[in-house]
């Protein structure tokens, strides 16, 4: 048998982890190709979330560009909204008061900051249940009887779900889901 030698000199050189991650500025360029128009905050949300990797980057960007269009219609038809956030006014005015900042609702009473940091991981099924059951003001008990669950695996899902709304108490928790549309 005769042995072949390889001049590895000719190969190129191999590819790595940091070869294959995006920076912010291919991340920013991502957002825009789906319509997103991101914020600094809004680039190092996905950044962190997705670690840079292209195919969740896409989908974060998917995912935020069609947030932003449900946001849009969601301001419409927010002063009808059973909650009464407003009282009789027109379209307009709602939409001013509300304010769009990156297809997202800001409402007067709560952080401009709190929206920046966007709604990137998608809520499971559990959590989406948990966060219905708070909007009807279920206690943790309540909760975890009305979906058979354990008090740790609801405070659990609790704590998943705070941290994906980007919220640290209930009644937050609630107003974000319902600017959503979860809930």
């Amino acid at each position: 048998m005769t042995s072949i030698l390889i001049d590895r000199s000719t190969f190129p050189p191999q590819v790595g982890f940091e070869d294959l991650v995006m920076d912010e500025d291919e991340v920013r360029l991502v957002l825009d190709q789906h319509g997103v128009n991101a914020t600094e905050a809004t680039v190092r949300a996905v950044l962190e979330q997705t670690g840079g990797w292209a195919y969740g980057v896409r989908l974060a960007a998917a995912a935020l560009a069609e947030l932003s269009r449900s946001m849009q219609s969601a301001v419409r038809g927010a002063y009808r909204h059973p909650a009464g956030w407003h009282d009789d006014r027109n379209d307009l005015d709602a939409t001013i008061e509300l304010g769009m900042t990156d297809g997202l609702v800001n409402r007067r009473r709560e952080d401009s900051g709190m929206y920046d940091a966007l709604f990137v991981v998608p809520l499971t099924a559990r959590e989406t249940d948990v966060l219905k059951l708070l909007a009807e003001f279920c206690s943790n008990e309540e909760i975890a009887a009305a979906l058979v669950l354990s008090m740790n695996t609801v405070k659990t899902h609790m704590r998943s779900l705070f941290q994906k709304l980007s919220v640290t108490r209930r009644a937050d928790a609630v107003r974000r889901g319902q600017a959503l549309g979860l809930c």
